[in-house]
């Protein structure tokens, strides 16, 4: 990121990672002689400051030039000078970036001047909390809390889904359009796996009790995170299953990886009992090339009680070779293209503004949500038609999500990945990477989602 070149003038900013030091360990700011309006400016390490603020900072040490960015802010800043350009427009600061002890500094009310103005057109304090969003971290502490504290509860219960209940469609509806509080109080639908047997519970955040809990016949959880640990261990503590490895020339388990579907249901055919919790392993040899997925064991499949945790069952057929031609995905071994750099800047801010988890987009408003199972869900979606708010949409989501093979193959055609239901499209989700998954000036949400303990786990950049 930094010139390691001196000059008479400039600064080698590669030593501004000593500035990024100091400021982890705590070290005192530099009360400076740098001047505000005629007084002293507290002045603190720049790097170290715009960096847990979440912008990126470059030096370009040709043109004495810093280079800062965030959520499509830009600005270009160069050292002792009270001008700046900020999405190409020129703009005063009160104290200019200064340089002391080879550190670059700046004020401490710096990332105020600069980004909170640009940043509140976009991002609105929500006055009224909408009856969809997302339950917080501490509701989902909450609701699990008083799960684990009902006489119903067991040690060993896992989580598939902790989610805020919906109140009934015309209150919402009312709300959107008037504001007016909805008669439900803010609940928690609770979905919990005791073994093989799934139970829907309802909670009463505002009372602070367990509604309901009903346990549903017939049905079967989620695979949850946890399940890919206990497939994995029990194919590399089965002999019978090192034997069918050694026989296509595997002789290190270690170097397999063990997935897991869903068995789905053949009327007995595949001798497997359909009230049981099992699930069927292919695996993939991992050859150290960072892809063990172009690496199938063909022709090898197991079976595994999730309830014994342990493989019942191997079924073992034709001897394929294992494809071990390397295909990286990281592209390592081939030579980077240089390309020229692309900012996108938005000189007069965002088209949209951001309130909660509600978005208003021109003539659009919607409000989104991350949920375990079906991903983003968007709702209440609305159209201003010439100062007429129209409904366009009341909710929309991933409702399912199926991959079938149809192979007749022993190893794939009982393989109908339903990628939302099993697994769940929030659980799988992961953090966007600006400039890779999205445009480098786009503004990406948090999301918190319940893991299978009930915990609250964050994911950033997760929309």
């Amino acid at each position: 990121m930094f010139s390691s070149k001196a000059s008479p003038k400039r600064t080698p900013l590669a030593r501004l990672a000593l500035a990024v030091t100091l400021s982890a360990l705590g070290l005192p700011f530099w009360a400076g002689n740098a001047q505000a309006h005629g007084g002293h400016a507290d002045m603190v390490p720049l790097q170290a400051g715009l960096e847990e603020f979440g912008a990126t900072v470059k030096w370009d040490d040709y043109a004495n030039l810093f280079t800062i960015a965030k959520d499509g802010v830009y600005l270009k800043v160069k050292p002792n000078s009270k001008v700046a350009m900020l999405n190409g427009k020129r703009i005063e600061l009160t104290v200019p970036v200064v340089f002391k002890d080879h550190t670059a500094f700046m004020s401490t009310d710096f990332i105020n001047q600069v980004f909170q103005s640009g940043l509140d057109k976009t991002f609105v304090v929500e006055t009224r909390p909408n009856p969809l969003n997302p339950l917080s971290a501490a509701e989902i502490t909450t609701a699990v809390d008083i799960v684990k504290q009902s006489e119903n509860y067991k040690p060993g219960f896992r989580f598939t889904e902790v989610s805020v209940k919906e109140p009934p469609k015309d209150q919402v509806w009312n709300f959107v359009f008037t504001g007016q509080n909805v008669a439900q109080a803010r609940e928690a639908s609770i979905v919990v796996l005791d073994g093989k047997h799934v139970i829907e519970a309802l909670v009463d955040l505002d009372k602070k009790e367990l509604k309901s809990w009903k346990p549903i016949e017939g049905a079967h959880g989620m695979v949850l995170l946890d399940d890919f640990a206990t497939v994995q261990t029990a194919v590399e503590t089965s002999p019978e299953y090192a034997q069918a490895l050694a026989k296509r020339g595997i002789n290190d388990v270690k170097k397999v990886v063990a997935t897991p579907l869903t068995v789905g249901y053949f009327d007995g055919k595949d001798g497997l009992a359909q009230d049981k919790r099992l699930l069927k392993i292919v695996s993939y040899l991992n050859t150290d090339d960072g892809n063990y997925w172009a690496h199938p064991i063909e022709g090898l499949v197991a079976i595994v009680d999730l309830e014994q945790k342990k493989l019942i069952k191997i079924e073992d057929e034709a001897l394929i070779p294992v494809p071990m031609k390397p295909t990286p995905y990281d592209g390592r071994g081939r030579q980077g293209v240089a390309v020229k750099p692309l900012e996108i800047i938005e000189p007069e801010g965002k088209n949209y503004t951001i309130s909660g988890n509600s978005i208003h987009w021109q003539n659009w408003d919607f409000h989104v949500r991350l949920d375990s199972r079906v991903g983003p869900i968007l709702s209440t979606v609305t159209y201003d038609d010439k100062g007429k708010k129209r409904k366009i949409m009341y909710e929309g989501s991933l409702g399912g999500m199926i991959v079938p093979y149809g192979d007749p193959d022993v190893g794939w055609y009982f393989k109908a990945y339903l990628d939302s239901g099993d697994y769940g499209m929030g659980t799988l989700t992961s953090p966007i990477a600006r400039g890779k998954d999205a445009p480098q000036n786009a503004v990406l949400l948090d999301a918190t989602i319940a893991d299978y303990t009930g915990a609250p786990t964050a994911i950033p950049r997760a929309m």
